[in-house]
């Protein structure tokens, strides 16, 4: 029950997803996630994942 209420968004590629994505997601975090509507995203954990080179 430690991490009941951890939340993620895992986005695979992040090279396909540009700043107007990343601020559009933002915007719609805050309107879902009232409570924490403060914060970036929500407090939402974003997880990034891609090849890096």
């Amino acid at each position: 029950a430690l991490f009941t209420n951890v939340y993620y968004l895992i986005i695979d590629e992040k090279s396909i997803v540009g700043l107007t994505t990343l601020a559009w997601l933002n915007i719609r975090c805050r309107e879902i996630f009232l409570a924490q509507a403060s914060y970036p995203f929500s407090s939402l954990n974003i997880i990034l994942a891609s090849d890096f080179y």
